[in-house]
């Protein structure tokens, strides 16, 4: 209903499976939409634990779906995930990469659909700034290599729809819920500028 309105949907989950209902109601709008994913991690098993449901599976339903994937922070695979990633040919810019060299000038590929859905798994950051998250992973993003990604994505691309997950607050430490918080103002207000 609400992209039928022409609307914007932001929606905040711990779980990263709150994406895989952002996909399903992209996919029932028919248009072509790629999916941007910030995380530490590919999500990209079939099943994790004999669940299929699992934030460790999030963006297989993405592959599975076909759409369109592209994949930033990552460092932390499977192996089958590693497999996955060559035959369906996913294109990323993972962690190590980032650190080495930094962000590209042209990050997405050239031929990515001008509509994209964002999700970011605020463990694609750095624990440093955001150790409030379940499965923290060492070399992530920094603020401004996260935002350096965004506004080369909104100069260039339309965002349909983003989502934030897998917060889990630490009680009497409040820097990352403010960091998350200033994170999806500063996205809305880049996205709104364009």
């Amino acid at each position: 209903q609400i992209l039928k309105q022409h609307k914007i949907p932001i929606m905040l989950g711990g779980e990263h499976t709150v994406t895989v209902a952002a996909l399903k109601a992209l996919r029932a709008t028919g248009e072509e939409v790629g999916i941007i994913q910030f995380d530490a991690h590919a999500d990209l098993r079939a099943e994790y634990e004999g669940d299929t449901l699992s934030h460790a599976c999030a963006l297989h339903h993405a592959v599975e779906m076909n759409f369109p994937l592209f994949q930033i922070g990552v460092r932390s695979l499977s192996l089958p995930e590693v497999e996955l990633r060559k035959e369906k040919n996913i294109p990323y810019l993972d962690g190590y990469e980032i650190g080495r060299n930094g962000i590209p000038e042209n990050l997405l590929p050239e031929d990515f659909p001008d509509k994209v859905y964002i999700t970011i798994d605020v463990d694609g950051l750095d624990p440093s700034i955001m150790p409030a998250t379940g499965t923290p992973e060492p070399g992530g993003l920094n603020w401004f290599q996260l935002f350096q990604c965004l506004e080369q994505i909104t100069s260039q691309k339309t965002i349909v729809g983003f989502d934030v997950v897998e917060l889990a607050p630490i009680k009497n430490f409040h820097a990352p819920d403010f960091l998350c918080a200033r994170m999806i103002y500063n996205l809305m207000g880049l996205i709104s500028r364009k």
